[in-house]
């Protein structure tokens, strides 16, 4: 089953929105996603939160329509985004894509790109995308298809993560070990329409970028 998460960030463009709203079962928004969802005629299937940021008008006529409201306590540990995921996870989605999860907050955008190590270590494939990126987990080796010209960037979420070996891409990296303090894997650029990363040790955000 594929999940819609649908945070409180930039919402996304139209098409980006229609595509994936196309093809899933669930979709749950994060507390103030509610709103801009409900403007664009979305009907989420869930709304998790403390409520903080969603309109009462909003939240209230959701519900009439038939969402399901879980109210959180305000004072947590976890973000709302992160709830909105493991509701997700927990109704047995096995692909997550979350989107709304970038914006003006760097500290939010920066820990929903942390929510894909979370995902796929619940045995799910997790994508984060917004009007320009799309951003992935990985700890092993992984395929990813994206016409020539994209972009393509590692940065390691933890310690040791090791690039063995790049294919398809414009500058090649091997036997590389990724250090925070050293980012080495930006801007690469796809010169066949599937690129071959092969990882190993740690976790790694992928970033496939069009500006």
């Amino acid at each position: 089953m594929k999940a819609l998460v649908l945070g409180a960030g930039t919402p996304p463009p139209c098409e980006l929105l229609q595509k994936h709203m196309h093809s899933a079962s669930l979709v749950v928004c994060a507390d103030g996603a509610a709103d801009w969802a409900a403007a664009r005629g979305i009907r989420p299937h869930v709304i998790v939160g403390d409520m903080d940021s969603c309109d009462a008008g909003t939240l209230r006529r959701l519900e009439e329509d038939g969402a399901r409201v879980v109210r959180l306590q305000r004072h947590k540990d976890e973000t709302d985004a992160q709830e909105a995921v493991d509701y997700a996870l927990g109704a047995g989605a096995q692909e997550v894509v979350m989107l709304a999860m970038s914006g003006s907050r760097l500290d939010h955008t920066l820990a929903n790109i942390h929510l894909l190590v979370r995902i796929e270590k619940r045995g799910a494939k997790g994508l984060l995308c917004d009007a320009h990126n799309e951003v992935r987990a990985a700890c092993s080796p992984l395929e990813i298809s994206a016409p020539k010209g994209t972009l393509l960037s590692i940065l390691p979420l933890t310690d040791g993560v090791r690039v063995h070996s790049l294919k398809g891409l414009m500058y090649p990296l091997n036997g590389e070990l990724l250090r925070p303090e050293f980012p080495r894997a930006i801007s690469n650029v796809f010169v066949e329409e599937t690129a071959r990363i092969n990882l190993e040790g740690g976790w790694a955000a992928v970033f496939l970028s069009r500006d």
